[in-house]
């Protein structure tokens, strides 16, 4: 009986490695179909090509870079865009290693006063003296107008402001999310509170593109509408090159400066919500509401960096006693912002 039944059993065991060849083959036609470009990128792909256009510099080494904070964008990090941006610098430059450091400004300055100085700087208005940095040697290209490009420092993104409005508010309070923004415009704000706003408890804020977009991830507000303010903003990020550098290691660090500036690295500043420097870079934010604003930003009102670092102080400090409803301040603030503002 056993016997009998054997080629029955043959003939079942090859309809099932029929059956398997067929779903085989059709799973494969399935990936072919569904995966043409990764496919075609893979065919043009040419190891030994890539390999060949990696630059192998004469000097090798690391480059510190301090990235000090002193205004954030609406979302993720400045220092981990920067050391994304040093990690394929370095894929593409064998030998070349970009070690960014984030830091407040009250850590740079103690480890400035130990002498622990950096080989470059991504800093903000304010933060850094001219003094500090030596000059900068290669052609960046074209910048949105009304960005300083100083001899010792270059612009590589920066930030804005938009006017919000929440119908469903509860209070008519404005909040504001600097107080050299509320002071400019003259609108003196009982509180700097925009989480306040995104729990509905103010019907108008002023918002840096950091909160504003926490407010719009957040879907708290079915009623938010956002309106442009104008082109003025406090938050534009530069570079500069240590004074005490040498001329091997300063080129390097420009070489990275310039890879920056590059479309590539200019466009995907919108993870950042931080628009491009550059003119002619195209940028698309995942939010259309933010899209809605890059028309104002065609064009920036901005400070003079260096001239900003000597006045900031005073600024400030008028910029608050403004917000209180001092109206000699207002008067100094606007005097002392004319002198410090980029023409």
């Amino acid at each position: 009986m056993a016997n009998g039944h054997k080629p029955c059993h043959i003939g079942c065991y090859m309809k099932k490695i029929r059956v398997m060849r067929w779903l085989v083959c059709t799973l494969i036609i399935l990936f072919l179909v569904m995966s043409p470009r990764q496919l075609i990128e893979a065919a043009q792909y040419d190891l030994y090509t890539d390999l060949a256009q990696i630059t192998k510099p004469q000097w090798q080494g690391r480059i510190v870079i301090y990235h000090i904070v002193t205004a954030k964008t609406y979302q993720g990090s400045v220092s981990y865009y920067l050391k994304s941006q040093a990690e394929a610098f370095a894929k593409k430059n064998r030998g070349i290693f970009i070690e960014v450091i984030g830091m407040d400004e009250a850590t740079y300055l103690e480890r400035m006063s130990y002498g622990r100085r950096p080989d470059a700087y991504s800093f903000f208005s304010g933060s850094v003296y001219p003094e500090q940095l030596q000059p900068l040697t290669q052609n960046y290209g074209d910048f949105v107008e009304g960005l300083p490009v100083t001899t010792a420092a270059v612009p590589y993104f920066f930030s804005g402001y938009a006017l919000c409005h929440n119908e469903q508010a509860t209070t008519r309070d404005v909040t504001s999310a600097s107080d050299l923004q509320a002071a400019r415009n003259a609108i003196i704000g009982s509180t700097d509170d925009p989480k306040g706003f995104m729990d509905g408890n103010y019907e108008n804020a002023i918002l840096d593109f950091r909160s504003l977009g926490d407010c719009i991830r957040s879907e708290k507000l079915a009623s938010l509408q956002i309106e442009p303010l104008d082109n003025f903003t406090d938050t534009v990020c530069y570079l500069g090159t240590d004074k005490q550098v040498d001329a091997e290691k300063a080129y390097w660090t420009e070489q990275f400066f310039l890879w920056l500036l590059s479309d590539k690295a200019q466009e995907e500043l919108t993870a950042i919500g931080a628009f491009s420097v550059r003119k002619e870079v195209k940028q698309v934010f995942a939010s259309a509401k933010l899209n809605g604003l890059k028309n104002t930003y065609r064009s920036v009102s901005t400070f003079e960096p260096f001239a900003f670092y000597s006045n900031k102080n005073k600024l400030l400090e008028d910029a608050q006693l403004t917000r209180q409803g001092d109206e000699s301040a207002k008067s100094r603030f606007f005097d002392r912002l004319a002198v410090v503002l980029f023409e």
